[in-house]
């Protein structure tokens, strides 16, 4: 059997693209990021102070969408200390 790999051939995936990060203190540290993948779709992602990846937990159809829910996200934390 033969190893046809090359160790100059690698495989490339596609990234996502981060538009933007924040975070929320409290009740608990979460971190938040918008990203568009690489099917062009948005979404928001979120993730625990210690977990290791980022879990999608709202999709969007279009960039204005995805601003629009970080905006309700924020005010969210701003008017429940």
């Amino acid at each position: 059997m033969t190893n046809n790999f090359s160790p100059t051939v690698t495989a490339a995936r596609p990234r996502i693209k981060v538009i933007f990060e924040f975070y929320a203190l409290k009740p608990k540290f979460t971190h938040y990021r918008g990203v568009q993948a690489t099917d062009g779709g948005f979404r928001m992602e979120k993730r625990g102070e210690g977990a290791k990846k980022y879990k999608a937990f709202m999709w969007c159809g279009s960039m204005e969408g995805l601003c629009q829910h970080r905006k309700a996200v924020e005010h969210w934390y701003e008017c429940h200390p």
